[in-house]
């Protein structure tokens, strides 16, 4: 009896839900599902069969933090192996995800990788970052540095953007790239075409020895760099009238030019770094010179006021 109950609320349940139009299903419900469970209701009807395809955003991360935790030191590099079955497996999985969404018409607000891969599957990256370009991504989140202990192998390198898809770019807000290779001028010309970015967060990015955000104007809010050991300067050179924080606690950046940040709060620094002229809008050349070490770098932070 208990169980013809249950059976017979999850029916009225569905017939509820049957009633409200597919706008509603996807934004409301689906949407806040992790994208794993959306993909799932696809099982539940005919009309749901391809609903979630037309979530605002695809959170496709392998959290290892859960999968990984009770595995012996062994197996989570066999876990992470280059070339290995779970690799292949997440590879074919967003495959499949990209694949089924890209018939949909639906704009996508959030695109999230999240899994150690390196440059052997360049094609099938490639391919998703052209993928969430194209769909108008507002939030991008390329991160291959899942289990940062383990010895590194060929990384992932991030090309050139191509032309046709700068237009795009400006309506990209917040950018993560983590665990992967960049060279300066492709970081600079693809920080020149997001005239519209408010955060940028880099974490242990190689290749990598400047970053420089030039143009007239830029709009980011917030940089946050972690872990570029072959970072050595950071040059903002564009008007910057909204930066509020740039961090780079854990660097020895040998120099930082800012320009024109007249709201710049703090600078997060490593209590090693050694820190370059400093440009203000109300002072031709303000130096910011280091403090000497204190115990923890992530304490040290340094400000400017007018």
């Amino acid at each position: 009896m208990a169980t013809t109950f249950k059976l017979a609320k999850c029916s009225e349940i569905m017939d509820r839900l049957s009633l409200l139009p597919d706008e509603i299903l996807s934004e409301n419900i689906l949407s806040h599902l992790p994208t794993k469970e959306a993909v799932r209701t696809s099982t539940l009807a005919h009309r749901w069969r391809f609903l979630w395809s037309c979530i605002p955003g695809l959170d496709l991360d392998f959290n290892s933090s859960e999968k990984v935790a009770a595995c012996s030191h062994h197996s989570r590099k066999e876990i992470f192996r280059k070339g290995g079955k779970a690799a292949s497996d997440y590879v074919k999985w967003v495959d499949q995800v990209v694949r089924t969404c890209s018939r949909s018409s639906t704009a996508l607000r959030h695109f999230c990788i999240c899994f150690r891969l390196d440059k052997s599957f360049s094609h099938e990256i490639d391919s998703w970052r052209i993928f969430s370009l194209g769909k108008g991504v507002e939030v991008l989140e390329l991160d291959f540095c899942v289990e940062e202990y383990m010895d590194d192998g060929p990384r992932y390198a991030l090309p050139s953007i191509q032309p046709h898809l700068f237009p795009k770019l400006r309506l990209l807000k917040s950018l993560y790239l983590g665990g992967l290779s960049i060279n300066n001028d492709s970081l600079e010309r693809l920080l020149l075409e997001c005239q519209f970015l408010e955060r940028l967060q880099l974490r242990s990015v190689t290749s990598l020895t400047e970053v420089s955000i030039t143009g007239l104007v830029s709009r980011v809010k917030y940089i946050d760099i972690f872990r570029c050991r072959t970072l050595q300067s950071i040059i903002i050179s564009a008007r910057t009238p909204d930066l509020l924080s740039l961090t780079y606690p854990d660097l020895d950046v040998e120099t930082i030019h800012i320009e024109h940040a007249p709201r710049l709060v703090d600078i997060h620094q490593s209590s090693y770094a050694r820190v370059g002229p400093f440009r203000s809008p109300f002072s031709p050349t303000l130096p910011l010179c280091c403090p000497a070490p204190v115990p923890s770098p992530k304490h040290a932070v340094m400000a400017h006021g007018t």
